[in-house]
């Protein structure tokens, strides 16, 4: 099921203050990687890393639950997915 823009507008602003909320050296960390995957899914046609792909392979190390029950978070893996898709998407509004 897709989100309304509305609704990914809201999560973006959710997204926003967290981020911006992170440490000095984390934030710019993560701007640096969302950068960088921003760039490299400019280039899906050839290497099939779109938003989606890159954020099913990095969304569950940046979003580790500290919660060790396993299920707990494979139920999470989409919502991790889904925040991971959403910032690369859209780094440049994240991170002014």
């Amino acid at each position: 099921m897709k989100n309304s823009p509305t609704q990914n507008s809201n999560v973006i602003q959710i997204i926003k203050i967290c981020v911006q909320e992170l440490p000095p050296a984390h934030y710019l960390t993560l701007k640096y990687l969302m950068e960088h995957l921003y760039k490299v899914s400019k280039y899906s046609s050839k290497n099939q890393m779109n938003y989606e792909n890159l954020a099913i392979v990095f969304g569950p190390t940046l979003m580790r639950s500290i919660n060790p029950d396993p299920i707990l978070a494979l139920k999470n893996t989409h919502k991790e997915q889904k925040i991971t898709e959403l910032m690369i998407a859209n780094c440049s509004i994240k991170f002014l």
